[in-house]
């Protein structure tokens, strides 16, 4: 099947007709990396597997999923070719690397074999790939054999090999000390670029997401009822002192949910990035109940007007008199930061 645009519309994933993920709205186009972030426990994993069509017991789906001009059934896989590599590789430990890639589906299959055979032709192509990685000397290792970043490597040989026009990934680069995670996932950007197939990469590290990908999902816990942000690259948040800032505050937005400030906080955060104010110096408030102040940071206690009037984007967290502060602060050029807090009484907590 061609390499078709997979689109979710109003899609959400339930367990127990709770939200878990959504309601995402979000096209993943050929020649593009989408990265999937949030905190652990958002629902990243659950996100990319009900793209593809996977579920478990007890998850239900809602919305729209359409591959090309095709609507997709609840439970249907893709059609096109598609490769996924869980956060957990599964490769068996005693599986030789070479004889694991020459037996994948890729190439012509003969009629009279019922798999694809290990045959000095397929081998050569093989040594081939593997030698694009770095890895032609590890064709007869077994995966027990191989170091995190050489399984890494073969899980991109599978890529090089399968050409599909999907690829989903959980996690690919964790584990891999930063010179070979950078490799693994430039090496992974390369083949998406070449292919023109189309990649959503379940992920936490900042740096390497704005690096490598065109757009990201970023997800908030379920229970503020916000939807994922998709943020494209040009964006104003398409920045790694903001963007982890964000993260940081959807961390905590598991502790503070329940609160209508961090729910109105989130909600007014994204227009308010999008578009940054022309003019500096004011915080907004957005009270646990649901009224909004805007204050001049100068009649802030001093703990907190240290906080706010900091040279780069940052997360805020403060705690005075039995009331906790968290949100972003942001630079207006030439002028004082502009901060926007949701104030959360100790109590509800």
């Amino acid at each position: 099947m061609s390499k078709s645009t997979v689109r979710l519309q109003d899609w959400k994933v339930m367990r127990n007709e709770q939200m878990v993920v959504g309601p995402l709205d979000i096209a993943f186009l050929p020649g593009e990396i989408t990265v999937l972030m949030g905190p652990s426990g958002v629902g990243k994993t659950t996100a990319l597997l009900s793209l593809l069509g996977y579920s478990e017991k007890g998850l239900t789906t809602k919305g729209v999923r359409h591959e090309g001009t095709t609507c997709l059934r609840p439970g249907e896989l893709l059609h096109q070719a598609t490769v996924y590599i869980p956060q957990a590789v599964p490769f068996n430990p005693n599986w030789e690397v070479g004889s694991f890639l020459c037996r994948l589906p890729w190439g012509e299959r003969r009629w009279w074999h019922d798999f694809w055979p290990e045959t000095p032709s397929r081998r050569r192509v093989v040594v081939s790939v593997l030698s694009q990685l770095g890895m032609e000397k590890r064709m007869r290792a077994t995966v027990a054999e191989l170091s995190g970043g050489e399984i890494q490597r073969a899980s991109l040989a599978q890529l090089l090999l399968l050409k599909p026009s999907f690829f989903a990934a959980d996690e690919l680069a964790t584990g891999l000390d930063p010179g070979i995670a950078q490799w693994v996932l430039a090496q992974c950007r390369s083949i998406v670029q070449s292919s023109q197939g189309a990649a959503v990469m379940a992920m936490h590290d900042v740096f390497s997401a704005l690096q490598i990908a065109d757009q990201i999902a970023l997800l908030w816990p379920a229970k503020l009822n916000a939807s994922p942000w998709v943020l494209r690259k040009g964006d104003s948040c398409w920045e790694v002192d903001l963007l982890h800032s964000l993260l940081c505050l959807a961390r905590w937005t598991h502790e503070f949910g329940e609160s209508d400030g961090v729910r109105q906080l989130v909600g007014e955060l994204r227009s308010s990035l999008v578009q940054p104010p022309a003019v500096g110096g004011g915080v907004t408030i957005f009270k646990s109940d649901g009224k909004t102040v805007s204050v001049p940071i100068s009649s802030c206690q001093a703990g907190l007007q240290e906080k706010l009037r900091t040279e780069h984007s940052e997360p805020v967290r403060y705690e005075e008199a039995r009331r906790v502060f968290i949100g972003l602060t942001w630079p207006v050029k030439n002028q004082e930061n502009t901060a926007a807090l949701a104030e959360i009484p100790l109590e509800i907590t």
